[in-house]
């Protein structure tokens, strides 16, 4: 399933979305499909964000999610939760990449949903 919104008024050619896709330094991008993934998540608060390092969601309660790849944790301050991991966005639009949804990701980890990759990574190669 294609991943980008419907309608891109306002966002083609707007600076902001230009310079989040300026940012990017590696423009070899690979297509994938997008899978629900288990996901840890803080029991409570995490002092301070630098404690988690990325992919990571820091929620407004002061919990972080990240990706449960089977690493050990301490089970006094994390917990599984199966299928937590549910989306992903892509980094010049936003857009929400769901189950089901194709995209694309480079070396750095940057995700862009087929619509940005088209428009900016194919207009620019």
């Amino acid at each position: 399933m294609r991943s980008g919104h419907d309608d891109y008024t306002g966002i083609w050619g707007n600076a902001y979305y230009d310079d989040e896709f300026k940012a990017i330094r590696y423009l070899r991008f690979v297509q994938r499909t997008f899978k629900s993934a288990d996901t840890l998540v803080s029991i409570g608060p995490i002092g301070s964000p630098d404690e988690v390092s990325p992919p990571s969601r820091h929620c407004r309660d002061g919990t972080v999610e990240i990706p449960f790849e089977g690493q050990e944790f301490d089970k006094a301050k994390w917990r599984v939760v199966p299928g937590g991991w549910d989306h992903e966005h892509c980094k010049v639009c936003r857009f929400s990449i769901s189950n089901g949804h194709t995209y694309w990701a480079n070396e750095d980890g940057v995700l862009l949903c087929d619509a940005c990759h088209e428009h900016y990574v194919l207009r620019k190669t």
